[in-house]
C-alpha cells in the first residue's frame, strides 16, 4: 500500500495513550487560601466572643458597684437615725426626767452650793484642796446629796411624814 495515507483521528494517535495520565485532575477543595479563611474567620469569632464576655462581667461588676453604694447609704441613714436616737437619748433633760421618774431624784429649783477646785501651786496647797481630798476620801465611790429628800417630796396622804 504503498502511495495510500492513513487518516487518524485527532484524539487517537501517538500523543495519547491509555495510562499515560493526561486526564484532567480535580483541584483540592481544601486549599492553603480556604485553609487561612477558615482560621481567620475562627481567630475572629474568638475575639469577638471574648469581648462579649468581658463587657458582660464588666456590666456585671457595675451592677454590683451600684448594689453596693445603694447598700452603703442604707446603711449610712441607719448609722445617722440611730446616732440622733442617742443623742435624743443621752440628753441631760431626758437623763434628769428618766432619774427623777425612776429612781426618785428630787432636783431643787435654787442650786446648792457649788465648790470650786483651783489648780494647786507647787508645794503650797490651799485650804479648798485639802478639803477636796479629804471629802474624796470620806465619800470614795458614794453618791452624797446635799439637799434632803424629803424637803421637796409631795406630802404622804393620811397625814404621815
Amino acid at each position: 500500500m504503498a502511495g495510500t495515507t492513513r487518516m487518524t483521528h485527532p484524539c487517537s494517535g501517538p500523543q495519547m495513550m491509555p495510562g499515560d495520565g493526561a486526564m484532567a485532575r480535580r483541584k483540592g477543595v481544601v486549599t492553603s487560601r480556604l485553609a487561612i479563611g477558615v482560621l481567620l474567620v475562627l481567630v475572629l469569632g474568638l475575639v469577638m466572643s471574648s469581648r462579649v464576655f468581658l463587657t458582660s462581667q464588666i456590666t456585671g461588676l457595675r451592677a454590683r458597684i451600684a448594689d453596693l453604694e445603694s447598700r452603703k447609704e442604707f446603711l449610712e441613714a441607719g448609722n445617722a437615725d440611730l446616732h440622733s436616737r442617742w443623742i435624743a437619748a443621752s440628753a441631760p433633760a431626758t437623763i434628769m426626767a428618766r432619774a427623777e421618774r425612776e429612781l426618785g431624784l428630787v432636783s431643787p429649783e435654787t442650786p446648792g452650793p457649788v465648790l470650786v477646785l483651783l489648780p494647786e501651786r507647787g508645794d503650797d496647797r490651799s485650804r479648798l484642796a485639802i478639803l477636796r481630798a479629804e471629802m474624796e476620801e470620806a465619800f470614795h465611790g458614794t453618791m452624797v446629796s446635799l439637799q434632803p429628800r424629803l424637803a421637796h417630796a409631795d406630802p404622804i396622804p393620811g397625814g404621815g411624814e
